[in-house]
């Protein structure tokens, strides 16, 4: 058995990386349809998706310091940042974690 081709390689990860960029996409649509609905992202159900993505985002920077379907996420976190280097990586997916969980328990009323 053979390597694979470095094609090949290369390739493995854009059937993923649409469905991921697909997830993002479906919920930057729900933040957007919530705010046209309410005319405010304040409280209430409306609150709740700005967080989710803002999650959303924070776990894609997560997953890019395993997997290297996310090469873009992984760039910036290496040439970017200040400090730079794959360990940002987690930063920012520790910073949305943190803030889009902020976000959601507002939108849910458990946060004053």
């Amino acid at each position: 058995m053979s390597a694979p081709d470095a094609s090949e390689a290369d390739e493995s990860g854009y059937l993923l990386s649409a469905v991921l960029i697909g997830v993002l996409a479906a919920l930057l649509w729900a933040v957007l349809a919530a705010e046209q609905r309410t005319g405010y992202l304040d409280q209430g159900d409306a609150a709740v998706w700005p967080g989710a993505y803002v999650m959303a985002w924070g776990a894609m920077f997560g997953l890019s310091y395993w997997w290297f379907f996310l090469r873009g996420l992984m760039w910036l976190c290496e040439h970017g940042s200040r400090p730079s280097g794959r360990k940002m990586a987690w930063f920012y997916a520790a910073l949305g974690g943190f803030l889009g969980l902020m976000g959601a328990f507002k939108g849910l009323g458990w946060l004053g």
